[in-house]
């Protein structure tokens, strides 16, 4: 089956051109040069690029007031979500692998209750990932409830080679990249909107199956 050509009139396509262009030089503008000390954003920024390529994509679309809470979410995702990944490749038993990951993501929630309680953090401030998500949920108001079903589907799922039933598979997406879906909508200003909510949770559905 052949391609049809879809024209694009040449004032959209120069329209677009500066418009990515933009948004790219304001990604770069918010990333450091390697030769001085990466902030917590940069780990972030570099941290999705290695480990999510295709995130770090979208990313570049963020607006520059949205990058900080997009990228220091997605980097949560890969610190949680890679914790399964490890547990493969480890030495140890594979009762000794799991217990090692349930502790490193029950370290997640502990340090999302120092987030929201916001008591002088302590483990929060030697992580860099940490540091940028405290500063994320504080400027943009993220909300607690989609973070802790992030960290907790990734737990509820270390042992889980299948999900036995359908339900299970729908519940699994709507809980990760649903939740995923949901703070990046608010990372974008929208707060209590229904709509958007649903939007979000049905996408990140989508994507997650």
């Amino acid at each position: 089956m052949g391609y049809v050509a879809v024209a694009m009139p040449r004032t959209s396509f120069i329209r677009l051109f500066h418009t990515t262009r933009r948004r790219v030089d304001a990604h770069r503008s918010f990333s450091s040069s390697a030769a001085s000390p990466r902030s917590d954003d940069d780990h972030c920024l570099a941290l999705v690029r290695s480990r999510d390529y295709e995130s770090y994509l979208v990313g570049l679309l963020q607006s520059q007031k949205a990058c900080p809470s997009y990228f220091a979410v997605r980097a949560l995702n890969v610190e949680v979500a890679t914790v399964r990944d490890s547990l493969r490749s480890a030495s140890t038993g594979a009762a000794g692998s799991l217990l090692a990951g349930r502790v490193r993501l029950r370290w997640w929630m502990d340090i999302l209750d120092e987030i929201y309680s916001d008591s002088g953090v302590t483990d929060c401030t030697r992580h860099p990932v940490a540091r940028a998500l405290h500063r994320a949920v504080h400027e943009c108001d993220l909300s607690r409830l989609p973070l802790e079903k992030l960290v907790s589907a990734r737990m509820d799922g270390l042992d889980v080679e299948q999900h036995p039933a359908v339900q299970d598979l729908v519940r699994y997406a709507e809980d990760t990249a649903g939740s995923l879906c949901h703070l990046h909508v608010e990372g974008a200003g929208v707060h209590g909107h229904t709509d958007a909510a649903e939007a979000a949770r049905l996408v990140g559905v989508a994507v997650g199956i």
